[in-house]
């Protein structure tokens, strides 16, 4: 009679997460069905990345400046600007008046969490792919005063030729562009690992984004086959600063 009763709660819990697509084979899914135990490694950021990457692009993933996941959900801050919320949803076409959170909630995070799409932004979607990795730090802070600064320049690919010893797999890059021109901006060189991609971002970029979730004029994750042919990685900026999360980072080699 215990057993049975024990098997019939099990079935009741199924269906009530299979109905709330807790279980649902989406990106989101997908992409935390690769977390696990363990300490961070290179391994384990590699496999996490690979999966995190698969499950982010072709329509998996969504940028909002701001917008991360909590827990498993897409959230935005309390505080997002009003210019920025009328912004995305004159982008699909919605009404950008009345109660501006209501609707956007409506229109733009409810659709993202129905689809069970993954939603952040440079800095949040890489917060929450390395702690999938097994890496504590929620925040921007955090990754940098965890890290080791190993260069600064003008340019990230001369900010990538001062590093002793060269970039390696994991080394994350952060530039803020000349002002006015462009907001601050984070990605991840991949290189080095038998990826077949060697730069990785969520970008505010809505090319080859597609429309996940059916909204219009949304960035996505993208991958690029090679750093050379990245276009942030020459230009010249304020400053790019390299950081290395992996353990066993080398010595600072610029400020």
């Amino acid at each position: 009679m215990r057993a049975a009763s024990t098997a019939a709660i099990g079935c009741a819990v199924l269906a009530l997460l299979t109905s709330q697509g807790a279980l649902a084979d989406t990106p989101r899914s997908r992409a935390f069905g690769a977390c696990g135990r363990g300490g961070f490694s290179k391994e384990k950021l590699r496999s996490t990345l690979s999966a995190w990457v698969a499950a982010s692009t072709s329509g998996g993933s969504v940028y909002i400046n701001r917008g991360y996941l909590a827990g498993q959900t897409c959230t935005v801050p309390r505080n997002m600007s009003q210019d920025t919320m009328r912004r995305y949803l004159r982008a699909q076409g919605a009404a950008a008046s009345g109660d501006l959170r209501e609707t956007f909630q409506r229109e733009i995070v409810g659709r993202i969490n129905r689809a069970g799409v993954i939603c952040g932004d440079c800095v949040t979607w890489m917060q929450r792919m390395t702690a999938c990795a097994g890496r504590t730090g929620p925040t921007l802070n955090s990754i940098k005063e965890g890290s080791t600064h190993l260069a600064t320049a003008s340019s990230c690919s001369a900010a990538a030729a001062g590093v002793r010893g060269g970039i390696q797999f994991g080394d994350l890059f952060w530039f803020k562009p000349a002002r006015g021109a462009g907001i601050p901006h984070m990605f991840m060189y991949t290189g080095g690992a038998g990826l077949p991609y060697e730069i990785v971002e969520m970008s505010g970029g809505t090319d080859g984004c597609g429309r996940p979730a059916g909204l219009r004029g949304m960035g996505c994750v993208k991958s690029h086959r090679t750093k050379g042919g990245y276009a942030r990685w020459s230009p010249q900026f304020e400053f790019c600063r390299v950081y290395r999360i992996l353990p066993g980072g080398t010595r600072r080699s610029g400020r």
